[in-house]
């Protein structure tokens, strides 16, 4: 590999290293950030160095938005029973809105739990309604707020794990 990059600029190295069999592919980056240039290994030129560099011989796995990734763990673990909103998304009108009713449980950690999810699975939208005190609290978010997700969203990705686990393996502690 070369020490500097065609721009005149060091050249920042990384190694990446495969095992049975061993396989060593090297990858260096400009550290001129006008310039940019990634420079590789030559490969046997069916694939691209990079490419090669990056996976190896992995397929790519395609990219799932957050709140389609929650749904297909809960429905791949079989605990939850995901139907169909009796309307379409009020965000995006598609008729992929799902409902989940959670039991409540008033054990700790479980008192932040929500007891109703609705999810667009197109858009994202999350309406998530919660027993605070003696009121019913409903809060709809956009399919954004999954992209840093408050609270609410958090609340609701932990209480599905920690039942998903509780239902495989009922030892488990909360």
């Amino acid at each position: 590999m070369p020490r500097s990059c065609v721009c005149g600029a060091s050249l920042v190295c990384e190694e990446r290293v495969s095992f049975g069999p061993l396989r060593k592919r090297h990858l260096a980056l400009c550290e001129n950030e006008a310039c940019g240039h990634i420079t590789t290994e030559s490969t046997d030129g069916h694939v691209s160095a990079l490419q090669d560099f990056l996976l190896d011989d992995e397929a790519p796995v395609r990219y799932l938005r957050p709140w389609v990734r929650l749904f297909i763990r809960t429905i791949g673990q079989g605990s939850f029973n995901w139907k169909a909103a009796d309307e379409a998304c009020p965000d995006c009108q598609h008729e992929l809105n799902l409902d989940l009713t959670l039991t409540p449980l008033y054990t700790p950690p479980h008192t932040a739990d929500p007891r109703f999810v609705r999810i667009c699975l197109v858009c994202g939208a999350t309406h998530l309604a919660f027993w605070v005190g003696r009121e019913n609290l409903t809060l709809a978010m956009p399919g954004s707020a999954w992209n840093n997700p408050d609270a609410a969203l958090c609340a609701l990705r932990r209480s599905l794990e920690i039942r998903t686990r509780a239902a495989h393996d009922p030892g488990t502690s909360e």
